[in-house]
Formats: structure tokens, C-alpha cells, sequence
């Protein structure tokens, strides 16, 4: 249960980079840094606009007790008990910030920029924060994985098939076809994409 900041795995980390425990490079020092202050100072603040919702991170936190590795040596195993501390800051920041006036209609993060070396679970993180998505997702949502070439997005979407096949409690709620996961939830589908606008067309993405 996520009661207070205190609890949260991606806040943890943030600290243990501003203190010096975690080596770091100075752009994921300032974004520790920026993460603590909004938490602890901004949000408070009345002209600020968002505010950190516990109640999500809680959400976020329960779903990953049932969502496992598709691949690797934690393959079958939670995600929440493996995650590195990183990730869990990813997740933090990606889910749980929303719109004062708006809810959760208006979220704070619209956009992410991640460099990772190679080998570092690219594909693994953005498999998951689409799999959450979809979960979550208004009805008929349209979703696509954008690689430079269709070949990478179908890395993206096979990691993602691996993910859900290996979670036996969500492996309901998805179809996969050839072309497409369907998560029957709520009809939203994800399908990978070249990366040329042109494979947008007639899309609602």
C-alpha cells in the first residue's frame, strides 16, 4: 500500500542520486532533483497546476504484482519485485501527475525522451507503459509502437506479447492476431507502425 511519499520506489531512487549513492550523469541528477522538488514543494504550491496522486501510484504498483517478465531471467516473475529503481521513477513520473482543475482528464507527463544503452530494457519499459496504458484506456482507443521501420516497432509489440502471454492475469483481457493486440477491456488495440507519417493515415492516434 502506497500511504506516502516515503513508499515510493522511483522517489527513493531520485534521493539516492541527489546524495551521491547512485552514480549518475548530470542530466538524471537535475531530473532527481526536479522530481523531489515537485513532490515536496511545488505540488503545495496554489499556482502550480498538477499534483502527485498516491491512489494512482497505488494502482500502478497493484498491476504490476500481476503483470511478469516475458522474457530474460526474471521471466514469470512480477514486475514489481524486480524493476530497478529507475524504472520505477519512469513510471512515477508517467502515471501519477494530473491536472488540479482537470483530473485525471489532463496528465502533467505528455511526452518522455529515454537514453539507454544498448541492452538496458528499452524495449521491455516501453512494452510495459503500453500495456498499462491500454489497460487504462478509454474505449476504442487507437495505440501503435512508431519504430524508424515496422521492423523495430514488431520487436516492441512481440515484447509485448511475451509480457502478456507470461501474466496469466491479464492474459484475458488481451486478443493477439497477427496484425494487432486487442485489449478486450475496453476494444483499444496497439499495432505497429512504420515511423513515415504516412502510415498514419486514417488513424485516430
Amino acid at each position: 500500500m502506497i500511504k506516502n511519499y516515503e513508499n515510493l520506489k522511483g522517489y527513493q531512487w531520485a534521493y539516492e542520486v541527489t546524495e551521491g549513492k547512485f552514480k549518475a550523469n548530470i542530466w538524471v541528477q537535475k531530473a532527481c532533483k526536479r522530481y523531489i522538488d515537485l513532490i515536496e514543494v511545488k505540488q503545495h504550491d496554489d499556482n502550480f497546476k498538477h499534483y502527485f496522486d498516491l491512489k494512482e501510484a497505488d494502482d500502478i504498483y497493484n498491476m504490476l504484482r500481476f503483470i511478469n517478465f516475458g522474457s530474460g531471467m526474471y521471466i514469470g516473475k512480477p514486475f514489481a519485485e524486480h524493476l530497478a529503481g529507475y524504472q520505477w521513477f519512469i513510471l512515477e513520473n508517467v502515471f501519477c501527475w494530473f491536472s488540479k482543475t482537470e483530473g485525471k482528464n489532463d496528465r502533467m507527463t505528455q511526452e518522455v525522451v529515454l537514453q539507454l544503452g544498448r541492452k538496458s530494457s528499452k524495449s521491455v519499459m516501453i512494452s510495459l507503459i503500453e500495456i498499462i496504458i491500454m489497460l487504462r484506456s478509454p474505449k476504442f482507443s487507437q495505440h501503435a509502437i512508431a519504430g524508424k521501420n515496422k521492423g523495430i516497432s514488431e520487436l516492441i509489440v512481440k515484447d509485448m506479447e511475451r509480457i502478456i502471454k507470461s501474466s496469466p492475469s491479464i492474459q484475458k483481457h488481451f486478443k493477439i492476431t497477427k496484425d494487432q493486440i486487442l485489449c478486450k477491456r475496453n476494444e483499444s488495440f496497439c499495432t505497429p507502425l512504420a515511423g513515415n507519417p504516412s502510415s498514419l493515415d486514417g488513424r485516430l492516434l
